[in-house]
């Protein structure tokens, strides 16, 4: 029993048990937000999934389950084809070619609304800089860029040549402020 306005005694009524589930979240339906669909006991629900959900969240739909119980939807977020997620910010692998690197170069790259974006890649780039967009990732969070250069070998003669020249009018000693050397 408990207790009401005045001291009276009333019966509580007995709540109903809640069910919990796991509901699979496309990363970008958890990055910008939108409805998912599902079916519990014959009835179509629409979930509406906040922008910037995470990973493990509970969302909690009153009497949508089985019986008129509480129904407890546990996020899981499935993984992008290339973008991943650290918090509010996103990751973008961007690979570059040995010669954008060093000359540095324009890419285009994809946002999370499907829109996308010319990005300057400045001369002298390493892998792992990450290029920072503000304000484009989750919830006001930010796109990362992050570089990786990829090299190719030698295709012909004339091109290693020309890689050798290069390697001697600008030397450079990768490894020279590394603890270990």
């Amino acid at each position: 029993t408990r207790r009401g306005r005045g001291g009276r005694s009333r019966r509580a009524e007995p709540e109903p048990h809640a069910v919990e589930t796991e509901l699979s979240v496309p990363f970008l339906t958890a990055a910008l937000g939108g409805k998912i669909s599902l079916q519990v006991d014959g009835k179509q629900i629409d979930v509406r999934i906040p922008a910037g959900v995470e990973e493990g969240k509970s969302l909690r739909l009153s009497g949508q389950g089985p019986g008129g119980a509480d129904l407890h939807l546990k996020i899981k977020i499935e993984p992008h084809a290339f973008f991943r997620r650290e918090g509010a910010d996103v990751i973008l692998d961007v690979p570059l070619s040995v010669t954008e690197a060093v000359l540095g170069t324009k890419v285009e790259v994809p946002l999370l609304d499907a829109t996308r974006l010319v990005v300057k890649v400045p001369p002298g780039t390493s892998s792992g800089r990450r290029i920072r967009l503000r304000g484009k990732g989750m919830n006001g969070g930010d796109l990362y860029l992050e570089t990786k250069i990829v090299a190719q070998a030698p295709t012909s003669d004339r091109a290693r040549d020309l890689m050798e020249e290069f390697a001697k009018v600008q030397p450079y000693n990768a490894r020279a402020d590394v603890p270990w050397a």
